[in-house]
C-alpha cells in the first residue's frame, strides 16, 4: 500500500496518511480531512462535515434574499437574520464567505444580511473591513449601505473616502452617506470639500449640507445660494437655510410655492 502525503493547513508540518491510490481513496481522503480536529499554529481548528450543513443553510438564507431581487424589505432582513443569529459559531462568518461563492447577487445579500447585525463584533469588524477595501466599486457599495441603513458607528469610516483616498465615485457615495448619518465626526470633512475652491460643486454636497442643516453649515450654504447657477441648487440650499432659520432663505421658498408671506 503506498503511503500518500498532504500539507496540513496553518503551516503545520507534513503528516503522512496510509491511503492507497484507488477510485475510492480520494473520497475517504476528503471525508477524514473534514472530520478531522487539529491543532495548527497554538490554535484549535476543527473542520466538522456540519460546516457543510451550515454552509447549505446559509446559502438558503442568501437564495431567499437574492429571490426577494435588489432591496428585500426590511421584515424579510431581520427574519433572515434571526436565522443566522442562531447559526452564530466561531466559524460562522468564514462559511457564510462559502456559501457566497463567487456569485455577486450572493455577496450583495451577504451584505444586506450583516447590515442586520452589526452589534456583533465580528461584523462590525468585516464592515470596517470592507471600509478598506481594494475593490472600490465594492468599497462605495458598503460606504452606500451604511447612509442607508444609518450605521452610526461606522460614520468614523467615512473620512477617508471624504477626503478622496479612493476615487470619485466612493467620495460623492460618502458624501450623501454623511448626509443621511448626520454625525458630528462627518462634518468637519463635508465643510472642508465645501470651502476647497477646487472642488466642483456637486448635487451630492449640496444635498449633505442641506441634510445636515447644522449651524456651521450656513456660510457654505448662503455662498451657494448666492452664487448657484443652478435653480435646483439654490432651491435645495434655501430648503437647508430655511430649517436653521434663514429669513430670505425663507421668504424666496415661500415665493417659490406662491404663498403669502
Amino acid at each position: 500500500m503506498k503511503r500518500c502525503s498532504r500539507q496540513w493547513p496553518g503551516g503545520c508540518a507534513a503528516r503522512t496518511l496510509p491511503f492507497s491510490r484507488t477510485p475510492w481513496a480520494g473520497r475517504v481522503e476528503k471525508a477524514f480531512w473534514l472530520a478531522r480536529e487539529r491543532h495548527c499554529n497554538g490554535r484549535l481548528e476543527i473542520r466538522m462535515k456540519v460546516d457543510v450543513g451550515l454552509v447549505r443553510v446559509l446559502k438558503g438564507v442568501l437564495d431567499a434574499l437574492v429571490a426577494a431581487r435588489r432591496s428585500p424589505g426590511r421584515g424579510l432582513l431581520r427574519q433572515q437574520a434571526r436565522a443566522a443569529r442562531r447559526l452564530r459559531t466561531d466559524q460562522w462568518l468564514a462559511a457564510l464567505d462559502r456559501a457566497v461563492g463567487r456569485s455577486i447577487q450572493r455577496k450583495q445579500a451577504a451584505a444586506d444580511l450583516l447590515a442586520e447585525m452589526t452589534d456583533l463584533p465580528e461584523v462590525a469588524e468585516r464592515f470596517h473591513a470592507w471600509l478598506q477595501d481594494r475593490d472600490l466599486a465594492w468599497r462605495a457599495e458598503m460606504i452606500q449601505r451604511i447612509g442607508e441603513r444609518g450605521l452610526q458607528q461606522f460614520a468614523e469610516g467615512l473620512n477617508p473616502a471624504l477626503a478622496g483616498d479612493a476615487d470619485e465615485l466612493c467620495q460623492a457615495y460618502a458624501l450623501t452617506a454623511a448626509g443621511e448619518l448626520r454625525s458630528e465626526v462627518n462634518l468637519p470633512a463635508v465643510l472642508k470639500l465645501a470651502a476647497d475652491p477646487n472642488m466642483p460643486l456637486t448635487r451630492r454636497l449640496v444635498w449633505a449640507l442641506k441634510d445636515y442643516a447644522h449651524p456651521r453649515c450656513r456660510s457654505a450654504l448662503q455662498r451657494i445660494f448666492k452664487t448657484a447657477a443652478d435653480e435646483e441648487d439654490r432651491v435645495i440650499t434655501a430648503w437647508g437655510l430655511g430649517r436653521i432659520g434663514d429669513r430670505r432663505a425663507i421668504h424666496y421658498l415661500r415665493k417659490i410655492l406662491d404663498d403669502p408671506p
